[in-house]
């Protein structure tokens, strides 16, 4: 008779530069480059599927989970506001990025069952969606810098040009994101 395989759960906390990784079965934990050869080294160790759980971050967490998804593994992308609350109720106090790596893990041990598993979008609503979050940013850095940079005198032109040009960028994304 055929031995099950192992499936293996881990934690990711994402970063620009560098991914916290905690491996719960072997109560492992490692701190890699956020970059693809990092990334492929890593993964390249599992023998067995692989269950990843991280909070997407801006798009930090793009390239660790289309690799993933890519060679099979099962990545899963959790609610940073449900983290939190989550944390709360374990009573954890201590975050640092190795904690809340290997809280993601716990998290996917525990709850698995209720959570979706990740699908990369396809090219076309993939680039609708980024440009999407770019608008929604500079929108609201523009009202911002309304609030923040009214009645400056004789600067006031210069502002007054920077959020025109910011208006102008808004309208260029828009027709983008109607194309």
């Amino acid at each position: 008779m055929p031995q099950p395989v192992a499936q293996y759960t881990a934690g990711v906390d994402v970063s620009k530069h560098t991914l916290d990784l905690y491996e719960l079965a072997t109560n492992h934990t490692s701190v890699i480059a956020n970059d693809t050869r990092s990334i492929e080294q890593w993964l390249d160790r599992w023998s067995g599927p692989l269950r990843l759980a991280m909070e997407p971050t801006n798009s930090y967490h793009l390239a660790i989970a289309h690799a993933a998804h890519a060679r099979g593994h099962q990545v899963y992308l959790v609610d940073p506001y449900r983290l939190t609350h989550y944390r709360a109720g374990i009573g954890q106090r201590v975050k640092t990025d190795c904690q809340d790596a290997k809280l993601l893990a716990r998290y996917l041990q525990h709850e698995a069952a209720e959570l979706r598993r990740w699908q990369p979008l396809q090219p076309g609503p993939q680039e609708f969606w980024r440009l999407l979050r770019r608008r929604a940013t500079l929108v609201q850095t523009i009202t911002r810098l309304q609030q923040s940079l009214s009645d400056l005198g004789s600067l006031q032109a210069d502002v007054d040009a920077l959020i025109a040009q910011g208006r102008t960028t808004v309208k260029q994304i828009d027709q983008a994101l109607l194309a």
